[in-house]
């Protein structure tokens, strides 16, 4: 069985994905920056770039959908309260 998922969810969903890769990925920055010299990692900074690359990403991505999913929530708001307005009179 296939369930309806509104936009408002998925924006929800990929925010709280994001907030919690962000958390992730800058623990594993953390680590990498205070153990780098310790660490036998190729390219360290192509890694650590690619982490920031992540970030920001997610970020882009969570953007792109809640701007659209707010729009439109704003749009479904106007629509109830002009059919209230409409019933009221």
């Amino acid at each position: 069985m296939v369930m309806a998922v509104s936009g408002w969810e998925v924006a929800c969903e990929l925010k709280r994905v994001r907030d919690e890769l962000t958390v992730t990925l800058a623990l594993l920055k953390r680590f990498v920056d205070e153990n780098g010299d310790q660490l036998e990692v190729h390219c360290l900074h192509e890694v650590m770039a690619r982490i920031d690359d992540a970030i920001n990403q997610l970020d882009i991505l969570a953007d792109k959908v809640e701007r659209p999913v707010l729009r439109l929530r704003g749009l479904e708001l106007a629509h109830r309260i002009a059919m209230a307005r409409m019933r009221m009179e």
